[in-house]
C-alpha cells in the first residue's frame, strides 16, 4: 500500500473551495439512490476535484445560464445622477451637419478644390413680389 503525503486531490479540492464539500454529500447520496458502486462515486468525486482544484470553481459556476445570473444578481444597480446624465447627452446637431451627414455633401467646400471652405461675405437681401401682383393664370377672374 503507497504511503500518504499531504492532502489528497479531493482534500485539496475541500480546502480550495468549500463549496465542494456540499458537493461530494449530495453526489453521494445520488449514486447511492441510483444503487451504483462506491468506486463510481470516487471516481466522479475525484474528476470533479481535478477540475476544481484547477480552475479554482465548482463546475456549476461554468454553466452559461449559472454565469449569466451570478452577472445579473452580483451587479450592483447604478442610478446616475442628473449631472452624470446631462454629461452624456449629445450635443444638438446644427443644420449644416444633418446636411452633411445625410447628403454626404457639404455645402462649405470648395467646387473647385474640395478642400477650402467657403466664406459667407455678403448675404443677398430676400426678394418679394409686389403686393397685390400675381400673373393671370395662378388667379382666374371672377
Amino acid at each position: 500500500m503507497r504511503k500518504k503525503s499531504g492532502l489528497t486531490i479531493v482534500e485539496q479540492a475541500i480546502v480550495l473551495v468549500p463549496e465542494f464539500e456540499n458537493v461530494v454529500r449530495k453526489l453521494g447520496q445520488q449514486v447511492t439512490l441510483r444503487g451504483q458502486s462506491k468506486s463510481t462515486l470516487q471516481n466522479y468525486i475525484r474528476r470533479i476535484a481535478l477540475f476544481v482544484a484547477r480552475f479554482g470553481k465548482l463546475p456549476e459556476l461554468y454553466n452559461h445560464t449559472a454565469k449569466r445570473n451570478q452577472w445579473l444578481q452580483f451587479t450592483p444597480e447604478e442610478k446616475p445622477g442628473i449631472d452624470t446624465l446631462i454629461k452624456r447627452q449629445q450635443p444638438t446637431e446644427t443644420n449644416l451637419q444633418k446636411l452633411v451627414r445625410l447628403t454626404g455633401f457639404d455645402p462649405c467646400l470648395c467646387p473647385v478644390c474640395k478642400a477650402g471652405r467657403m466664406v459667407v461675405t455678403r448675404g443677398l437681401p430676400r426678394i418679394r413680389s409686389p403686393a397685390g401682383f400675381l400673373p393671370s393664370h395662378f388667379c382666374p377672374q371672377f
